[in-house]
Formats: C-alpha cells, sequence, structure tokens
C-alpha cells in the first residue's frame, strides 16, 4: 500500500515536551487482518454471539509498527429473549498491545477484559425500555485507541493513556415511529 497518512512527529514539542505531530505521507506499508463472528442457538431464546477482530500494519520505509492500531480484540455475549423481555451479559476483551509504534514513541496498552450487562423489556412495536450496567467490575483499563493526555494538571499524567470508563448504570426509552 502506498500514500498511508499518519501522525509523525516533526521538530518541535508542545508544551509538556512531547512531540507535536503531523499528518504525513508514509510512501510503502503494509497492513492486513483477520475478523469473524459465530452466533449459536443454544436453546429457543438463549443466543451465543462471538466476534474477534486483528490488525497489523508496518511501515517499511522504517521498519516500523504503525501507529495507533488497534490489538486482538472481541465480545462474547449471551442474550435471552422471552415475549417482550430482553437480556444480555457480555464481555469485551482487547490482548496487549505490544506492536507499537517506536518512531512515534507510542507507549504500550495492556489488555482487559469488561462486563456489560442489560434487561429491557419491548411494550410494543413502538416503544421499549432498557437498563443496564457497563463495566460491572469497575476495572481500571486504558483502550489502545482512546488517545494519550497531553494535559498538564490533570488527573491523567502527561504521555499516559487516557483510561476508560468506570461502572456506570444507564436507563434508556426507544420510542420509533
Amino acid at each position: 500500500m502506498t500514500d498511508y497518512v499518519q501522525g509523525t512527529p516533526i521538530g518541535r514539542l508542545d508544551p509538556t515536551g512531547n512531540p507535536v505531530l503531523q499528518f504525513q505521507n508514509l510512501s510503502e506499508v503494509e497492513r492486513y487482518g483477520a475478523e469473524g463472528a459465530l452466533q449459536v442457538a443454544i436453546v429457543t431464546n438463549l443466543i451465543l454471539r462471538t466476534s474477534a477482530s486483528y490488525v497489523r500494519g508496518r511501515d517499511l520505509d522504517n521498519d516500523d509498527n504503525l501507529y495507533r492500531i488497534a490489538p486482538l480484540r472481541g465480545d462474547v455475549r449471551l442474550e435471552y429473549r422471552l415475549g417482550g423481555w430482553q437480556s444480555r451479559a457480555e464481555v469485551q476483551w482487547a490482548t496487549r498491545q505490544s506492536g507499537t509504534s517506536r518512531y512515534n514513541g507510542e507507549p504500550e496498552t495492556p489488555g482487559f477484559a469488561l462486563l456489560q450487562l442489560e434487561t429491557g423489556y419491548r411494550f410494543n412495536r413502538h416503544l421499549m425500555a432498557l437498563v443496564g450496567m457497563e463495566n460491572v467490575l469497575d476495572e481500571h483499563y486504558a483502550d489502545h485507541l482512546g488517545g494519550i493526555n497531553r494535559v498538564t494538571g490533570s488527573d491523567v499524567a502527561v504521555g499516559e493513556r487516557i483510561p476508560g470508563a468506570g461502572r456506570f448504570v444507564y436507563v434508556s426509552a426507544n420510542i420509533a415511529f
């Protein structure tokens, strides 16, 4: 692949001492990956769904990894439906990302797994109510694509990955018309 655009460091630092990135065309890169999904009806009202994706990217000019490429990641979900009720339990996961860009000074990210729960009721074809909880176990994690802090004076150190959301509960009503 040619003319791949990536943020690359230029000869200037930001106020925090990190290199400023500028979009630049890389003349020769290699990218490949795979994704897959599987759905199995365990019993009439219980479905198992799972998916995974993997991407690999190399900057062949600089013998380096491409910047901001996600690690192997996926999810496993159990869904139950009975009449108007529907519920799901899901684990979203990502492996450790060690294939980072040396040229960009990109830090590695550890893997993580998050538990999500949701239940809801469909009253009719127009109205549905849901309640759920994300990150049920309140795991501290940082998604590899979530960004890096460049702001001084925050709770996250400069140069560290921005953490993902902690545990939270939501309620929603969906109206279709």
